[in-house]
């Protein structure tokens, strides 16, 4: 089956020999390019994705000088020119697969549209019985008063999720009383804008929402009453979700909106409160994100529509999709690889147009499409693992070229090319800091940049630490952060968390780790924020002393098959959760 005919997205009356060499414009805002085929749907094939007799066929079309896919759209149709049939390409003896020497100017990945593919009807399965993680919690969640960390300024507590407190006024109010409001200092975050009016028509969101806020507050107020108010609100919420997700109604396409926000606000709550998770045990928060995948998945509005970038997605659904999305993939980072890795998850993900696709979303700190690439990277290193292809280290070398002019823009700004043009534009102060929101989210944006390429280079590549590639881009990172305020209204859910966490594991000089040392401790001792930056910090020492000690191999020879490395980060992850457990990125 052709790849326009697999997408559904092309002339069904259009004549197959026309149809094979119809065009496609497509002009990408970036510099990430790779052959005239789809590049993941090559990896998905050299990986065992297809019968011996369509490789026969497929090696019968390469041999006869016609490559085996091409893009299609409704562009006016073109008859190839002569000759063309007998052009040849360059061989890989590992894959059989055509690259010739134009692949640079083709479209990485095919159109923004080519992966991943249109959600259709016939692959749609909905889940008969979906498990709600947060009822293995016992009711009254907040058994115990906490210690009072500091007492809020002007009722403000800053932290990632900024809360206000408002005490009542009125003599006749019960002075224990506390009205909570609740929102984030950035006005395009989910939270504040969807959310908040989701909770107004919504019972189940609304006691997410509170039961949140509340776990905020019980630092600054341990008295009975506050404490039995937010757990009341987590108990209802949590079997409001137990209801919902019985109903076949929310996992219908375009369904599931305020399902997906609640299960989405408790999943937040167990992030923070990471001290009352059950030992020994897969957190909540990873159940949580694959549940509410798994109900965009099946809810996918693209199910309606031959062409992705027609999808038509609300604006809560997109805020709160990236989120999701944000909490599975980073949970990949850190967690063993799976035995075999779904090609094209996450495909909610890059609905809408393609300008879309490379907008930083307020509430991540990154676009969709560079979120995407990061799930690409643990996908291909799955691939890696398994079998001797060739293809993942095609992919990884085009991936990694197009992140090293990766462009995002956003609401604030247009963005810039390359790291080197942003830092040169950054106007500090006395301190060395930047002054305003945009400059924050630039930068935001671009620790994530480099944080993918330090992934896909130690995870992918498995270059070790001290590989001048993964410590030049290390230093890039680190020159982001230190630009950057650590405290006050300039700090916000959009905190490059993650790539803070990547950039400390490959730090292997003095001056670096003196960097994240000072960034975890301000923000998550001398803050005294509740967030899940203690348990991450710990993990970063208790990795250091264990990778220092020995516990990786340095041992890197470029000659040596990717596939033959030592594959130090596996060996990471299985110690991090052996000693730390599971941690989380978000």
């Amino acid at each position: 089956m052709s790849l326009a005919k697999k997408r559904s997205w092309c002339d069904e009356t259009m004549d197959p020999q026309q149809r094979q060499f119809a065009s496609y414009n497509f002009d990408p805002p970036n510099s990430i390019f790779c052959s005239p085929e789809t590049l993941m749907e090559l990896v998905q094939q050299d990986s065992g994705g297809w019968s011996e007799k369509s490789a026969f066929n497929t090696t019968r079309k390469i041999q006869g000088g016609v490559p085996r896919f091409k893009l299609i759209s409704n562009a006016p149709s073109q008859e190839p020119n002569q000759g063309e049939s007998n052009q040849s390409f360059p061989m890989d003896p590992n894959n059989m697969f055509n690259f010739n020497d134009n692949m640079e100017h083709q479209p990485f990945l095919g159109p923004a549209v080519a992966l991943p593919s249109t959600a259709m009807a016939s692959n749609r399965k909905v889940e008969m019985e979906l498990i709600n993680p947060f009822a293995r919690n016992q009711d009254r969640r907040h058994k115990f008063s906490r210690d009072i960390i500091i007492p809020p300024v002007n009722g403000e507590i800053s932290s990632y999720i900024k809360v206000k407190l408002r005490v009542p006024k009125s003599q006749n109010d019960d002075q224990n009383a506390l009205h909570t409001k609740r929102g984030c200092s950035n006005s395009r975050t989910t939270v504040k804008g969807e959310i908040l009016a989701m909770a107004q028509h919504d019972e189940c969101v609304k006691h997410a929402v509170v039961a949140l806020s509340g776990s905020y507050l019980l630092d600054y107020n341990s008295q009975q009453g506050l404490r039995d108010r937010v757990n009341y609100h987590y108990d209802q919420a949590k079997h409001m979700i137990s209801v919902a997700l019985r109903s076949r109604q929310n996992q219908d396409i375009g369904q599931g909106d305020n399902l997906v926000a609640a299960i989405m606000l408790l999943l937040v709550d167990d992030c923070v409160n990471w001290e009352l998770r059950i030992n020994n045990a897969e957190p909540n928060w990873i159940l949580a994100a694959r549940l509410a995948k798994s109900i965009l998945d099946n809810s996918d509005p693209g199910y309606r529509y031959w062409r992705p970038d027609n999808t038509q997605y609300s604006a809560a659904r997109h805020g709160y999709a990236n989120w999701v999305a944000l909490a599975c993939i980073l949970s990949e980072l850190v967690t063993p690889l799976a035995s075999r890795g779904n090609p094209n998850a996450y495909g909610w993900l890059l609905a809408g147009t393609q300008k879309e696709s490379w907008k930083i979303n307020g509430g991540t700190g990154l676009c969709p499409k560079l979120l995407h690439i990061i799930s690409q990277i643990t996908y291909l290193s799955v691939l890696v693992k398994e079998d001797s292809s060739m293809a993942p280290i095609y992919a990884a070398k085009v991936i990694s070229k197009g992140l090293k002019t990766f462009h995002q823009w956003s609401e604030l700004s247009d963005g810039y090319p390359s790291a080197e043009e942003l830092l040169r534009s950054c106007d500090l102060d006395k301190n060395g800091k930047v002054q305003t929101a945009t400059k924050v989210t630039e930068l935001t944006g671009e620790t994530w940049v480099a944080a993918a390429q330090i992934y896909l280079h130690c995870r992918l590549l498995r270059k070790p630490r001290h590989h001048p590639d993964v410590q030049k881009t290390a230093k890039v990172l680190w020159k982001c952060v230190t630009m950057m305020p650590y405290s006050g209204t300039l700090f916000t859910s959009q905190a490059p968390f993650c790539p803070i966490f990547i950039a400390s594991l490959v730090s292997i000089e003095k001056k670096d780790r003196m960097i994240a040392e000072e960034w975890f401790t301000t923000v998550g001792l001398k803050g005294k924020c509740r967030s899940s930056v203690p348990p991450v910090w710990a993990a970063v020492q208790a990795m250091w002393t264990w990778m220092d000690g020995g516990g990786v191999s340095h041992v890197f020879d470029e000659g040596v098959p990717v596939h033959k490395r030592p594959s130090w980060w596996e060996s990471m992850v299985d110690q991090l959760i052996a000693t730390v457990g599971y941690v989380s990125l978000t």
